[in-house]
C-alpha cells in the first residue's frame, strides 16, 4: 500500500507513506531484504 499527501501548510513537504509486507519469507530471505532497505534508508534519508 502507498499513500501520499501532497504539500500543505502543515506538512510543507508532504507525507508519504508505504506499507510492505515479507509474509511467506524465511529468516534468511527478511534478513537480507532487511539489509538492503537499511542500507538504501541510510543513504537517501537525512538523520533527524
Amino acid at each position: 500500500m502507498v499513500a501520499h499527501t501532497p504539500p500543505a501548510a502543515v506538512h510543507p513537504e508532504g507525507v508519504a507513506m508505504m506499507v510492505l509486507t515479507t509474509y511467506g519469507q524465511t529468516d534468511e530471505e527478511f534478513a537480507a531484504l532487511e539489509a538492503r532497505w537499511t542500507a538504501w534508508w541510510s543513504g537517501a534519508v537525512p538523520a533527524a
